[in-house]
């Protein structure tokens, strides 16, 4: 059997989501609370858009965004919380 590490977050936890360009490798850091998401978001570094209104991944980021953000203003006063887990060989690189 392979090692393996266990990295656990809560949701809670998130303080920003990165958008990573696959081109440039540029990112934009998006901060909780966010109050909106721009219609229109392009790389700071080449210009190449990750979204425009009428976009279909717009919607989707958005609702992301908003329900993230939500959960994070409410998880205080909630029974339980959310959490994900990171899965990786103990050889990885996540600890650097």
């Amino acid at each position: 059997m392979t090692p393996q590490k266990l990295y656990q977050f809560v949701l809670s936890e998130i303080p920003f989501l990165d958008f990573n360009c696959k081109t440039c490798k540029s990112a934009i850091r998006l901060t909780f609370p966010m109050k909106t998401l721009s219609a229109n978001l392009q790389c700071a570094g080449c210009g190449a858009p990750f979204w425009y209104e009428g976009n279909s991944i717009y919607p989707l980021m958005q609702q992301l965004t908003r329900t993230l953000g939500a959960y994070i203003e409410k998880e205080a006063d909630l029974a339980f919380s959310v959490s994900f887990s990171l899965v990786s060989p103990a050889s990885s690189n996540l600890d650097d």
